[in-house]
């Protein structure tokens, strides 16, 4: 729809408050370390309204929402007015306005300031900010909103945290350039952009929309599993992997799509799907040939299971890493607040089959030739609730088998961390470890038959893999054997600023 903008008109707000430390002074907002209106404090950018008003036209139906910093005390601390314009024909007049000072309604010691707003298609609304305050708030972004639903004047879907910092930045300047767009392409993405830094100025980008404005009904934490029980397997033989995917609800999830691409390395492959746990069903509950491809309906609660029957391909070559990725998703109309559980992989080293000796008879007439046959595996699991995101911990564990008919006295244990990862702690039952750069080597020594050991390397993630995926990969060697074996995860990439958790109550 065309508009015609025809003014000025004169509308009346509600008292507000810009006098912030004075209406010129460029330090008023504190930091840790650093007092309200001392110093370095932060300019509260109160002088005009710093963020263009956003314009909505709905057919008959034209709407306009603003927001600028206000002190809410009286005692220059800062929060934020907005308001929404709406004009159906008769010209201009308010609609509605409240001021945010914190999710309780009343000011809770955090300042707020350089705010941006924006108004999707369905007449949901998104404010950004700045934060901060002179006790334990490090300047950091943030960002609350409301549905057109909600009580007039009101906020009260939550309040995010984008930037959550650990240090002040080393001026009184922050967060002078930001803004708040919705995305045309389905009129209901929130884009955030805002100005940050410590030393050198960075831009954060924020993506985030309303699940009733994208027409989602509900909520289902869909997680998925998958294990051939293997690390190693010849050219040419048999696997067998279970895929598991369930759901911790607390919504219904009908129509979940489950996505497993075999590679190149398995020749043929047959599957079937039952549930068996809890109450749902398969797509296609087989056997069926090929990769899997269908979907599954899961009540909270509720497991499907996948069974598939593999060769591998004799020609394969020895040394590769036979990597399988099984997936699950959302239905359309369902949200997963934990989408980091939705991928597993499973991999195996490729070993070439090779013809043991001749068994010679024993001294006691058995026959057979006895060797150290070790079995080795490694998952990664990340903290409870966790995505993979700088600052989160991922624990490595490491189990070692004493496989076949004799020990080994001079088993160790090389593990190279990826460098994505930091160090914390390690820890083994047995013998001792070392540290070289990223590489931890674990002397483990003597290991009987029979016998299994369980070592742990905690980490935490320094930075997101580009690619979003994290391998480990450790080593076995003793008693003339070596062994490979290797964890793989997939982590998000980017930081909460995804969008993330949502906005309470979306």
């Amino acid at each position: 729809p065309s508009a015609a903008l025809i003014g000025p008109s004169t509308i009346t707000l509600a008292e507000f408050d810009s006098d912030l430390c004075g209406l010129t002074s460029l330090v008023c907002f504190g930091k840790p370390g650093v007092p309200d209106g001392s110093g370095l404090a932060l300019d509260p950018l109160r002088e005009v309204v710093m963020w263009r008003l956003a314009y909505r036209n709905f057919g008959g139906d034209q709407r306009i929402v603003g927001d600028f910093v206000t002190d809410v005390t009286g005692a220059d601390d800062g929060g934020i007015r907005w308001f929404e314009l709406q004009d159906t024909g008769g010209g201009w007049t308010l609609r509605q306005e409240g001021t945010y000072a914190g999710p309780g309604g009343a000011y809770d010691g955090v300042h707020r300031f350089m705010g941006s707003i924006a108004m999707d298609g369905d007449g949901n609304i998104a404010l950004g900010y700045s934060v901060t305050n002179d006790v334990d708030v490090f300047p950091g972004i943030r960002y609350t909103g409301r549905l057109a639903t909600d009580p007039p004047g009101t906020l009260p879907r939550g309040e995010t945290v984008l930037v959550s910092a650990t240090a002040n930045n080393t001026s009184n300047r922050w967060g002078d350039y930001s803004a708040m767009s919705i995305d045309p392409a389905d009129d209901c993405t929130f884009w955030y952009t805002n100005k940050y830094g410590t030393g050198q100025w960075s831009t954060q980008i924020a993506t985030f929309a309303f699940d009733a404005c994208l027409g989602i009904t509900g909520n289902a934490d869909l997680a998925i599993s998958k294990d051939d029980g293997l690390v190693q397997v010849e050219a040419g033989s048999a696997l067998t992997y279970t895929i598991r995917v369930t759901n911790a609800g607390p919504d219904v999830a009908s129509g979940a799509p489950v996505v497993d691409t075999f590679p190149a390395e398995i020749t043929s492959a047959s599957w079937t799907c039952a549930v068996i746990a809890g109450t749902g069903a398969c797509g296609d509950p087989g056997p069926t040939a090929g990769d899997i491809s269908t979907t599954v309906d899961l009540a909270p609660g509720a497991t499907a299971e996948f069974t598939v029957n593999a060769t591998v391909d004799p020609l394969a070559t020895p040394g590769t890493l036979i990597s399988n990725t099984a997936t699950v998703s959302p239905p359309p109309t369902v949200a997963d607040p934990v989408p980091g559980n939705n991928s597993a992989r499973d991999g195996d080293t490729l070993i070439l089959a090779v013809p043991g000796p001749e068994p010679q008879p024993g001294p006691d007439g058995d026959s057979g030739v006895l060797i150290f046959d070790p079995g080795l595996s490694k998952v990664g699991v990340l903290q409870p609730g966790g995505l993979g995101l700088p600052g989160e911990q991922i624990t490595w564990t490491i189990t070692v088998i004493g496989g076949g008919a004799v020990g080994a006295d001079d088993v160790v244990v090389v593990d190279t961390v990826p460098s994505e990862l930091r160090i914390d702690s390690v820890s083994t039952p047995r013998g001792s470890f070392s540290f070289s750069g990223q590489t931890v080597t674990f002397t483990i020594g003597d290991i009987s038959p029979g016998e299994t050991l369980t070592l742990q390397i905690v980490t935490t993630v320094l930075r997101s893999p580009v690619d979003g995926t994290l391998t480990n990969v450790v080593t076995l060697s003793g008693g003339g054997q070596t062994r490979p074996a290797s964890a793989t995860l997939d982590l998000v990439t980017g930081l909460p600023s995804t969008g993330y958790p949502p906005p309470d109550g979306d």
